[in-house]
């Protein structure tokens, strides 16, 4: 799975990605572990993923490469693919 067809899944379901960031940060920390990361996609409808699309994407995503994903993160790459 690509940012893009992230992004495309997003815009079906009417999901923001501000929304889609406050589903996937559960405790508030500002950063979103790769469980939440999975956990916050289904909340949002998207599921049935395979595990290494979900990885890939987790990591694309992590442009900081810290393991977790930040707000700002998530925000620069939507806004690239829209």
């Amino acid at each position: 799975m690509s940012i893009k067809t992230l992004r495309d899944m997003l815009r079906r379901h009417g999901v923001s990605d501000g929304h889609l960031f406050s589903c996937m940060d559960t405790n508030r920390s500002g950063m979103v572990t790769r469980a939440e990361f999975v956990r916050g996609l289904a909340m949002v409808g998207i599921r049935d993923v395979p595990s290494s699309d979900m990885t890939k994407l987790y990591e694309e995503i992590d442009v900081g490469g810290d393991g977790v994903i930040q707000w700002n993160e998530v925000k620069r790459l939507m806004e690239q693919h829209k």
